[in-house]
């Protein structure tokens, strides 16, 4: 006759039942400025105080805008890889526009290795738009991280196409998305209501981002980091917040904490 130990297959029970639903899970910190090519509010170059400043946030995702590379205006620096040198971060810049002898766009700073970048191009407004498509992975599951940069005239007519054309682009792949940028859009306008209407999730800090040398009156929060999550990868907001450094650019950097879980 065999005995049954049913206590120790209740206990094997439970741990296997422990072990199923643990799901990997993690944060991220993700940043996103404009760094005006690195001229500060003075129009003076700043790029090594930008540099430090963005070091010391310790991000693991970061979205730079109006990046140099090689420009005259900005003394020919790589300015992608200056910081991702001083972040310990793989640099991706992606180019709108030749410049001063250079290219002009923008960048992503990722801490994770990277699996697949795809540049796609997007209606061209008062500049090209060009935004780089980052696949990296999360607990084994693949991840969308795009920096992006829409069309900053008051019409938003081609600001609304780009964000259009974005999502199609990114609705095509299923995958959760991490955005970070400058929007040139207002929480309100129909440009932010557009990512909202797909899926997309973002938080409103109340404080302006972006505060240029023309006056008061056009202080606005334009900057934002939104995010999607898909049917394998739940990301979720934990806090959002506009760091008040208003001397190295027209526009004050974007921090958000993200919640990662494996589904």
């Amino acid at each position: 006759m065999t005995l049954i130990n049913t206590s120790a297959i209740r206990a094997l029970l439970i741990l296997g039942l422990i072990s199923a639903c643990a799901s990997p899970e993690g944060e991220l910190r993700v940043l996103s400025y404009n760094i005006r090519h690195g001229a500060d509010i003075n129009w003076k170059m700043r790029l090594s105080d930008q540099a430090e400043f963005i070091a010391s946030r310790n991000a693991d995702l970061i979205s730079l805008q109006e990046v140099d590379e090689h420009c005259g205006r900005s003394n020919n620096v790589d300015e992608a890889h200056f910081i991702a040198d001083r972040t310990a971060t793989n640099a991706v810049f992606q180019s709108f526009m030749d410049y001063d002898g250079g290219r002009y766009g923008i960048a992503a700073l990722i801490k994770y290795p990277l699996t697949r970048i795809e540049p796609k191009f997007y209606t061209a407004g008062t500049e090209p738009r060009n935004f780089p498509l980052c696949h990296f992975r999360l607990g084994g599951r693949e991840v969308l991280f795009v920096p992006l940069h829409l069309d900053w005239v008051s019409d938003d007519t081609i600001r609304l196409k780009q964000a259009q054309e974005l999502i199609d682009d990114v609705d095509e792949l299923g995958l959760a998305v991490i955005l970070a940028g400058d929007f040139n859009a207002q929480p309100r306008s129909a440009t932010m209501q557009l990512f909202t209407d797909a899926g997309f999730s973002f938080a409103v800090d109340k404080a302006h981002t972006f505060h240029g040398n023309k006056g008061t009156e056009y202080f606005t929060e334009i900057d934002f980091i939104a995010i999607r999550s898909s049917a394998d990868l739940k990301l979720e907001l934990l806090k959002t917040m506009t760091i008040e450094q208003r001397e190295l650019s027209d526009h004050a950097p974007v921090e958000a904490q993200l919640k990662w879980q494996v589904l």
